[in-house]
C-alpha cells in the first residue's frame, strides 16, 4: 500500500498546483474524460478532482496522486514537475523528466533513507569474515546480468578503502552487466556510503523493499520530489517515480575499482 504523505504546495517557485491542474486537463482532453469519469477511474470523489482543477486544494496525498496518474496513464511526475525550462511541453520524454540538479536541492530525500541497511545483527554474524571491519562486504547479483543484488549475505569481501575507513555501514557492489557504462563497467565494483548527501548525486545504489528483505540497484537518479525518487536504471533510459515508502535506503555511490575481493 502507498503511504499517506502529504505533498505540500511550495509557492511560488515550483507552482506543482498549476502543473497538476494544467496536465490533468491535457490528459483529460487527449484521453477523451470529463472531470467525474477520471475520479470513478481514481476511486476519488467528483469534488475532491474539482478541487485540484479549481486550485481550491493547497496539498494532496501521495496514494490519490498516484492513482489519478494511473488513471491517465501517465507517471506521476508528469502531473506535479514542471519542465527545467519553466514551460509545460505538450508531448515527448521532456513532459516526464523532473528538476535538473540546480533546481533539486530544496527537495532532499527523507534523512531516515540515508541511514546503513546493514543490521546490527548482520554485522555481528560477519565480523569473523570481514575481520572486524578490516573488509566490507561486496554484493552481487545470484545470476550474471541480472539486476537484482540480493542483501541478506554478501557474495564476497574486499579490503577497506583508507577513504571509507570507520565509514559506518559502508559496502561494495559488483556491477552486474553494461546497462551503466560508460560510467560504470560489468564487473566492477562499486563503493556505497551511507549518511551522505544525495544533493548533486547522478548515481546511487537504490535498495528496494521486497517480503524477504530487500534487494540493491544501481540507479541513475534523475532527481527528487517531495513523495519519491526518479531512477533510471542507465544514462540512456527513462526514469520512473520510485515511492520513497518502497525503498529501505538510498546511498551515494562514492568510489568505483576494479579491485579483486578476496
Amino acid at each position: 500500500m502507498l503511504g499517506i504523505i502529504r505533498t505540500h504546495i511550495p509557492s511560488p517557485r515550483c507552482k506543482i498546483v498549476s502543473v497538476l491542474k494544467q496536465r490533468i486537463g491535457e490528459r483529460l482532453s487527449k484521453l477523451g474524460l470529463n472531470q467525474s469519469e477520471l475520479a470513478r477511474r481514481a476511486g476519488v470523489s467528483p469534488s475532491f478532482v474539482t478541487d485540484i482543477m479549481t486550485e481550491r486544494k493547497k496539498s494532496i496525498r501521495s496514494e490519490p496522486l498516484f492513482r489519478i496518474a494511473a488513471a491517465l496513464e501517465v507517471e506521476p511526475s508528469y502531473l506535479t514537475v514542471a519542465s527545467r525550462l519553466g514551460r509545460l511541453p505538450r508531448s515527448g520524454p521532456e513532459a516526464d523528466m523532473p528538476f535538473d540538479d540546480a533546481d533539486l536541492a530544496s527537495v532532499p530525500p527523507p534523512v531516515k533513507l540515508l541511514a546503513p541497511f546493514i543490521t546490527a545483527d548482520q554485522e555481528a554474524d560477519w565480523g569473523a569474515y570481514l575481520e572486524n571491519d578490516a573488509y566490507l562486504p561486496v554484493f552481487a547479483a545470484l545470476v550474471k546480468s541480472e539486476n537484482l543484488i540480493v542483501i541478506q549475505q554478501p557474495h564476497a569481501r574486499v579490503r577497506r578503502p583508507p577513504q571509507l575507513a570507520d565509514v559506518r555501514g559502508s559496502y561494495a557492489v559488483r556491477v552486474p552487466n553494461d546497462d551503466l557504462s560508460p560510467r560504470y563497467l560489468k564487473g566492477e565494483l562499486i563503493y556505497a556510503q551511507p549518511e551522505r548527501s544525495l544533493i548533486g548525486a547522478r548515481w546511487i545504489v537504490a535498495v528496494r523493499t521486497l517480503p524477504a528483505g530487500g534487494r540493491l540497484e544501481l540507479q541513475r537518479a534523475r532527481g527528487f520530489t517531495e513523495i519519491g525518487i526518479h531512477l533510471a536504471a542507465g544514462e540512456r533510459q527513462s526514469s520512473s517515480l520510485v515511492p520513497y515508502t518502497d525503498l529501505i535506503a538510498l546511498h551515494r555511490i562514492v568510489l568505483a575499482g576494479d579491485d579483486v575481493a578476496a
